[in-house]
């Protein structure tokens, strides 16, 4: 019985501890953050003004995709060799030392 009203103070003071933890970070959210923008001014923006920012991100897409065309220009690229199957010189004796401590009889 007594282990039993142990476990559940225990049990209780950890909870409280977190909740009090998660009510400290928020707490300091709230007190860290800035002023919200409001929507109003995030929609205020001239229209010409878009249209200018538009064009220009439109301007520098092709430029890069320009840019990636000249620098591949589509010839056949080397194919890479595989992998060699053959071991280092450091995992042949590192194995072979390997394998004598293991030598079993039969």
């Amino acid at each position: 019985m007594v282990a039993l009203v142990i476990t559940a103070v225990g049990m209780a003071l950890v909870l409280g501890t977190i909740l009090l933890f998660a009510g400290l970070i928020g707490l300091l959210v709230r007190l860290t953050a800035g002023p919200e923008e409001s929507v109003s001014q995030a929609t205020a923006e001239d229209p010409a003004e878009r249209e200018l920012k538009v064009r220009a991100a439109a301007a520098a897409v092709a430029a890069v995709l320009a840019q990636q065309t000249d620098r591949h220009d589509s010839l056949p690229q080397p194919f890479p060799l595989p992998p060699s199957v053959l071991v280092s010189t450091w995992q042949a004796v590192q194995r072979a030392n390997l394998m004598g401590r293991r030598r079993t009889v039969r």
